[in-house]
């Protein structure tokens, strides 16, 4: 592969955010609903929930599903032929309060946490372009609304 056209894809960039169950990920740090760090030294084996063996609870299909989106991302920034000239950035958001089952049934049938990371998405980061989540329907509709009405 030519060196200069991977550099290129330097040129311009579009940010995607992915928005999910992260504060079931323990090690990860915050700005707000944003994950800023962390998520690049995940170790699998500490996420219980992610396992066939457990039934794939509702975070183990979502994190499969958010790590083949990043994965496929990552391909087409590798690729020249594909978005000449653009990379895709990747923004991550935390769509509930905490690590609690409790909440979470709040959470995503109220669609509260998940109103207000939309809020925070579309008011602080203005170069998100396109948002992929959350895990359940209801919170991603509400979310939706607001962020194109």
């Amino acid at each position: 592969m030519n060196p200069s056209a991977l550099l290129s894809k330097q040129q311009s960039s579009i940010t995607i955010a992915l928005v999910g169950e992260y504060a079931c990920i323990p090690g990860l740090s915050y700005s707000r609903s944003q994950v800023i760090s962390g998520y690049e030294t995940i170790n699998t084996t500490d996420l219980f929930w992610i396992s066939p063996d457990d039934n794939w609870s509702c975070g183990g299909w979502w994190y499969w599903n958010q790590f083949g989106a990043t994965a496929a991302i990552e391909a087409i920034n590798q690729n020249p032929y594909l978005l000449p000239n653009t990379t895709i950035k990747i923004k991550r958001f935390n769509q509930y309060a905490s690590w609690n089952p409790v909440q979470w049934t709040v959470n995503y049938e109220s669609g509260g946490v998940a109103m207000v990371t939309a809020m925070e998405i579309q008011s602080r980061h203005p170069d998100v372009v396109a948002v992929i989540g959350g895990l359940y329907s209801t919170t991603t509709a509400r979310a939706a609304k607001f962020i194109h009405p």
